[in-house]
């Protein structure tokens, strides 16, 4: 018999169902973040708070996303795609400059409908909570980074130059202008041909 042998090899399929509890466990952290965001305000969302809300450890939420800034990421990126923000994909490779505004100020509008009410919650936390004020600021940023894109793109197609079409369409995709200019109880259907609309006939060179 050998005095050494192999330690036994992983078998897939227990490092698969380690997989499904932690993403399992990372989905419970991100909902307990999103309970204490709706109800709590900046001083109630702390990791301890987190811990006893989704039942892990601390130590666990250390190892799924580091610290609470990386907790609101991940809460950031899970409401994007529960919210359409995937479809951003698709619009960054129209070919038609029209479209291209339409489509981008589409996502966004029924983003910010569909998800109102939290993101005013998560603005007023952000202007008080560093944490949160750089996340907002690093997701918002992403989208002047697509806007940007676009401008250059459709240079020709646009009324204003390429810096000032990225501004102008950064700024009507922006939640803020969104929430000043659509009332509470407008249809989000009416809401985006609002916004669009508006985007198209100032961007877009006829």
């Amino acid at each position: 018999m050998p005095l050494h042998q192999e330690p036994p090899a992983k078998r897939p399929y227990t490092l698969g169902r380690r997989a499904v509890r932690s993403e399992e466990t990372r989905l419970n952290v991100l909902q307990a973040a999103r309970r204490l965001l709706e109800t709590g305000g900046a001083a109630e969302f702390t990791m301890e708070n987190i811990s006893t809300q989704s039942g892990a450890s601390r130590q666990t939420l250390n190892n799924l996303f580091g610290n609470k800034e990386g907790i609101i990421i991940g809460l950031f990126d899970h409401i994007a795609e529960g919210g359409g923000m995937l479809a951003m994909r698709e619009v960054m490779h129209l070919e038609e400059a029209s479209a291209a505004v339409c489509a981008f100020t589409r996502v966004f509008v029924q983003f910010w409908m569909r998800e109102r009410i939290l993101l005013r919650r998560i603005h007023g936390i952000a202007a008080l909570d560093l944490d949160f004020g750089q996340a907002v600021r690093a997701r918002y940023a992403r989208r002047r980074q697509a806007a940007d894109v676009l401008a250059r793109r459709f240079a020709d197609k646009t009324v204003l130059p390429p810096a000032e079409t990225a501004a102008a369409l950064y700024a009507f995709t922006s939640f803020e202008f969104f929430d000043t200019l659509v009332p509470d109880d407008l249809a989000e259907s009416k809401a985006v041909e609002q916004v669009m609309r508006l985007a198209e006939r100032l961007l877009v060179a006829a």
